[in-house]
């Protein structure tokens, strides 16, 4: 992209669309469409996209202030393109969230594991009910 053919438009009343297709209009390449007195960042909307051709962003004050000035500077260039940012969601949670699934999952078969061996040990050690019945057994009376 030339720098000369890329336009900086701070967000006003117009809309979106209204702006792209004027600098598209003008022969504009691309349109970095920058908030006023706010980083917050607005999603970009057209009623009717058909015949805009040119690349449009939507950045911050901080950020559009920043590219305005520092794109002019052949030695910095943008580089717009049609991925999206890093995505917390499945490069972190969703990782995260199978590791915790998985030791979850293995903690309950080792303790239904643990509790299988303890019950068969304890039954192994049970003495058997024809010596339980020989034992000698008092019964107490009410006085």
């Amino acid at each position: 992209m030339d720098p000369a053919r890329s336009r900086y438009t701070p967000e006003a009343n117009c809309s979106f669309e209204q702006k792209v297709r004027t600098a598209q209009s003008a022969g504009y390449n691309a349109v970095i469409v920058y908030n006023v007195d706010s980083d917050e960042l607005v999603p970009m909307s057209a009623k009717n996209g058909t015949g805009i051709y040119i690349p449009s962003v939507f950045v911050g004050q901080t950020w559009g202030l920043t590219l305005k000035k520092d794109y002019t500077n052949p030695e910095y260039f943008v580089v717009l393109t049609g991925e999206s940012p890093f995505n917390i969601q499945t490069h972190l949670l969703i990782p995260f969230a199978i590791v915790v699934g998985i030791c979850f999952i293995v903690m309950i078969i080792f303790m239904i594991v643990k509790f299988v061996k303890d019950r068969r040990r304890q039954r192994r050690h049970r003495l058997p009910t024809s010596t339980l019945n020989k034992i000698p057994t008092c019964k107490y009376q009410k006085k």
